[in-house]
């Protein structure tokens, strides 16, 4: 959200590229993990939050399990560029909402993705 308020053009074209390499990842053209978190750490860049920025390397971390986790559970190479650029073009939109509605939903259905498996061997 905080990206959609800043609208550094300079970031928000880092954002623009990471997300054409999630385009490209999705053909096989790009490494799949490498792109969306590109993305995701290109928006942090262009939320400018001081704060968040000095935690990219333990974001960046996560991400890697995360993302790796809910692809493979969900039986896709990569994450989908149509749900990113829901993201992208909020934020480029000046649509701070919007963007963080988008963002909420990726991170819910990872979340669900996650507490799937967790559940499943709990019962087994």
């Amino acid at each position: 959200a905080l990206a959609a308020t800043r609208q550094n053009r300079k970031k928000l074209d880092l954002v623009c590229a990471a997300l054409n390499e999630m385009r490209l990842a999705e053909t096989g053209a790009a490494d799949p993990l490498e792109a969306d978190i590109s993305f995701h750490l290109s928006i942090l860049s262009a939320s400018e939050n001081r704060f968040f920025i000095q935690l990219g390397r333990i974001i960046d971390t996560t991400l890697r399990g995360s993302i790796r986790f809910t692809n493979h559970r969900s039986g896709l190479p990569a994450a989908s560029y149509a749900d990113h650029k829901l993201i992208y073009d909020a934020i480029v939109a000046g649509e701070a909402s919007e963007a963080a509605n988008s963002s909420r939903q990726l991170m819910e259905e990872a979340l669900a993705f996650i507490t799937c498996a967790i559940d499943e061997r709990d019962n087994s």
